[in-house]
């Protein structure tokens, strides 16, 4: 099986639902793959949030993941995604095989967030996630060479204040997965 996602250790999932803050925009339209997605900002490290987001390793092949939970418990299914057409696309789960058909709405973002969708047919349930505009992740370069989430994640702390900080609170309280030095430029809490 092509695994284009790697994921170090369950916690790294829970680390996407440490990124917060910035100011809102509109609900300018954007591709919604190659980007991370939550449903809110949790606010502490047992606020439940939900995420998602889709790689392509090409128009034709794409694959992403959906996260539910906190920062301390959560769990998080791999699909596959296939874009049918305009708003349209099938999400078929890799555990299990399930199919679920899903229509992608854009909405009116929240303050903070520069940009909504609504994934109508989400089988976790959850149908609004929101994104900002410096949550764009990279592709791998090449053929079968896997998505590095930490990577991305220093990436993004490299441009982003509040998640630097976050990653480094979680490096001294020894979470599993985080970075073991803050990030360039961040104090240690």
């Amino acid at each position: 099986m092509n695994h284009l996602v790697r994921i170090s250790s369950p916690a790294l999932i829970g680390l996407l639902t440490l990124l917060a803050g910035a100011c809102g925009d509109s609900g300018a339209s954007v591709p919604i793959h190659d980007r991370l997605w939550l449903t809110a900002v949790p606010k502490t490290a047992k606020d439940e949030v939900s995420a998602f987001l889709i790689l392509r390793a090409s128009e034709s092949t794409q694959y992403g993941f959906l996260f539910k939970g906190s920062l301390l418990r959560g769990s998080y299914d791999t699909f596959h995604w296939a874009p049918d057409g305009d708003e349209r696309a099938k999400l078929t789960t890799v555990q299990d095989g399930r199919v679920h058909k899903i229509r992608v709405e854009t909405c009116e973002p929240s303050a903070g967030f520069h940009y909504c969708v609504q994934l109508h047919g989400d089988p976790q349930g959850t149908v609004r996630y929101q994104s900002r505009k410096r949550w764009g992740l990279g592709r791998p370069k090449a053929k079968l060479l896997g998505f590095d989430l930490a990577g991305e994640l220093q990436a993004l702390a490299a441009e982003d204040g509040e998640l630097a900080t976050a990653l480094a609170e979680l490096a001294v309280a020894g979470v599993d997965g985080a970075p073991s030095t803050p990030p360039a430029g961040v104090a240690a809490p």
